[in-house]
């Protein structure tokens, strides 16, 4: 089985999206698939057990930059130029399936991509799409009716797809399904097995040692949550140190309390490096907020930060941010891995942070569920056999349709 992996980013991007799918196909170790992204901005060049490629869109004229004529000569007429381009390319390679993210520009790449090979495809949603056109992009409002008709076009023409939760699940195929049941996988955020390692027993719990609470990445939280969470840094009986692997422009501004100091380090080339930072670094708890306005409530319903993954690997208790029902709250919950703040009782989320700054007998309470969270829900090696059988029951379907049609 050829696989041909198509994503708005390149294979080497560093985001979110794209790390996971480097953990995936680094695992999967397989010289048959080729990875094609359009961005054109590879920047690490990391040695890769796969091929790839880039297939960079023509630049749009600046003056339609952000207008609906440009937004439409991205989506039709380059979208198309790259689809024949990566045609063209592939010729040798003869892929069985493609394997989409389906975000952005890949969206109509695939579309017409999917015309041209009319090969299986395979889609995977990290985020609800109208939460990723609304939120991490900077389309109109008509620009996103466009998209999420051509989104409902590919989802349509697709044979399978995965999403990182069971509700986006359900939520991509309500929404986008028109006539039949697609075939799906959860796909969650994960590492490899082999990364999951006991939590390094090297934490002080006295009160005159520096507490440290870590985190990396974009900030998904709003101005007020971050300033209440501030908040009751200050109430705590000690230093705090905040360690952040991620860009200080993520930061929203918010008065820092005395008795907190914010250290701000570079992001590191792999996130199996940035793991091993994380635990030698004697990290008291790792900072996990999601949004919790009224407005986002389809993202913290529907998708599960990547984070998460990272934090269990690096082995300490979360310190969830976000609302009740918030699926990332539930299954930190479920495992007891973890406290929640921002609860609308101060008092209350003071108690339950002093008990992972303070209590060592509660911090490896959390850390024993985190170790059973990690084993149960974010294995990279569990994940992969549902996901690589998805792909091999979508070729077989297709194999055995083409062998009907060829009967009849």
């Amino acid at each position: 089985m050829r696989i041909l992996l198509l994503t708005p980013a390149d294979s080497d991007f560093p985001y979110a999206g794209n790390a996971l799918l480097r953990k995936t196909v680094d695992k999967i170790g397989c010289e048959d698939l080729l990875w094609c992204g359009l961005s054109g901005c590879n920047k690490w060049k990391a040695p890769a057990s796969y091929k790839r490629m880039s297939v960079p869109a023509r630049s749009v004229h600046w003056r339609l930059r952000g207008t609906m004529a440009g937004y439409f000569h991205a989506r039709e007429i380059n979208a198309r130029l790259q689809a024949r381009q990566i045609a063209r390319s592939i010729s040798g390679f003869k892929p069985s399936l493609i394997w989409v993210l389906a975000e952005d520009e890949a969206v109509n790449v695939a579309y017409f991509l999917q015309r041209r090979l009319g090969i299986p495809l395979h889609l995977t949603f990290h985020d609800a799409p109208e939460v990723y056109f609304r939120f991490f992009s900077s389309y109109s409002p008509l620009a996103m009716s466009l998209y999420l008709g051509r989104l409902k076009c590919l989802f349509n023409a697709a044979s399978s797809f995965d999403a990182v939760t069971k509700e986006l699940c359900d939520h991509v195929e309500k929404t986008f399904s028109s006539v039949k049941h697609i075939p799906s996988v959860v796909f969650s955020p994960s590492v490899p097995r082999e990364w999951l390692q006991p939590a390094p027993a090297d934490r002080d719990f006295t009160p005159d040692s520096v507490k440290r609470i870590g985190f990396c990445g974009s900030m998904r939280v709003s101005r007020e949550q971050w300033a209440q969470f501030m908040g009751l840094l200050s109430r705590l009986n000690c230093k705090v140190e905040l360690l952040a692997y991620t860009d200080r422009d993520f930061f929203p501004e918010v008065t820092i309390p005395a008795n907190v100091t914010l250290r701000v380090e570079k992001y590191v080339p792999s996130e199996r490096e940035l793991i091993n930072c994380l635990r030698s670094a004697g990290i008291h708890g790792f900072y996990l907020g999601v949004w919790k306005d009224k407005e986002k409530e389809l993202f913290w319903r529907t998708s599960l930060s990547s984070k998460i993954s990272t934090y269990a690997a690096a082995g300490a208790p979360l310190i969830v941010d976000a609302a009740a029902d918030s699926l990332v709250w539930k299954l930190v919950s479920k495992y007891n891995a973890g406290i929640r703040v921002g609860t609308g009782n101060d008092d209350d989320d003071v108690r339950q942070l002093s008990s992972v700054c303070f209590d060592p007998y509660s911090w490896d309470s959390y850390a024993q569920g985190l170790s059973r969270l990690s084993v149960k829900e974010l294995d990279l090696d569990n994940q992969l056999i549902k996901l690589l059988d998805c792909f091999k029951r979508t070729v077989d379907r297709a194999g055995e349709q083409h062998v009907c049609s060829r009967n009849i």
